[in-house]
């Protein structure tokens, strides 16, 4: 008989998908900002700013992501970041300054911390010993 679909494989497969979802989004814009000058004609400072902003969040809130992760639950932190970095790539087509562009990205690298932090966990705690690091080197992948 076929060995079904595992409950592992289903995980690493999203949160691979998710972490991919967010790597796009911060390599897109540095590659975009020649167009987005175009359009909101910021100084060289804030253009480097809103590129480099989602990494400074990111960083910060990987250390408040992991906490809430361990005492909440992965899966409680763990969608709510995903809905946070994914509603403000929406809302990254809405903004009409560069200033606003900084601010949502500010919160995008939020999100995408918090996810991080519930990610890697959980993947440990899912996996099998022996596949523990392959997992996590398949969800960085993405």
């Amino acid at each position: 008989m076929p060995k079904r679909w595992s409950y592992e494989a289903t995980l690493i497969l999203l949160l691979t998908v998710g972490f991919g979802l967010s790597f796009m989004d911060r390599a897109n814009t540095s590659i975009m900002m020649p167009l987005i000058a175009e359009e909101f004609h910021p100084t060289y400072g804030e253009a480097g700013l809103a590129i480099s902003i989602v990494g400074f969040t990111w960083g910060a809130f990987i250390f408040f992501g992991g906490a809430l992760s361990d005492r909440w639950g992965r899966r409680r932190v763990l969608i709510p970041a995903t809905l946070v970095y994914s509603t403000t790539q929406w809302l990254m087509g809405l903004t009409s300054s560069i200033h606003q562009m900084i601010f949502t990205r500010g919160f995008m690298g939020a999100g995408e911390g918090t996810y991080l932090a519930s990610c890697n966990p959980w993947v440990v705690e899912e996996s099998k010993p022996t596949r523990r690091g392959l997992n996590i080197g398949i969800v960085y992948l993405g």
